[in-house]
């Protein structure tokens, strides 16, 4: 029995050297751990845009980009986190109604179809819908360049 123990303390020993060789290796081979991801987030507003007689509407986008550097390449991903309309024709009680039955259904569209500019038109709010595309367009082009 007491010739075992100091063997096994001898073989602990050992090991610790080979261990830290192999972190060592996986650290020079880059399989170590990567660094996390750059975030930035951005409050993107479009252009106010004239809802034909009924008044201006305007297209807000909260876009995140991660940045991630992936064997010495850099890549990009931007993903719209938020859409808000902080301004729309609501001074008609028609209009009012219209907007809040349209604009939930675009806004909608955006977060699911992402980054593209073409919403549907939604029946009963031609003009919102429209109104809603060309402000979103704006903000989209200023998303992407960021």
């Amino acid at each position: 029995m007491r010739k075992t123990l100091p063997a096994l303390a001898g073989l602990t020993a050992l090991a610790a050297p080979l261990t830290n060789g192999v972190a060592a290796l996986r650290a020079a081979s880059g399989s170590a751990a990567t660094p996390k991801p750059r975030v930035i987030t951005k409050t993107i507003a479009g252009t106010e845009v004239e809802d034909g007689r009924w008044g201006p509407l305007q297209v807000s986008l909260v876009v995140r980009k991660t940045i991630r550097v992936v064997n010495g390449r850099r890549r990009q991903k931007r993903r719209i986190t938020r859409v808000t309309v902080p301004e729309y024709p609501a001074d008609a009680p028609r209009s009012a109604y219209i907007n809040e039955q349209a604009l939930p259904v675009l806004v909608d569209e955006v977060m699911t179809e992402q980054l593209a500019a073409h919403v549907d038109t939604v029946s009963g709010a031609t003009h919102t819908s429209d109104a809603f595309e060309e402000s979103l367009q704006s903000a989209l082009v200023v998303a992407k360049s960021f």
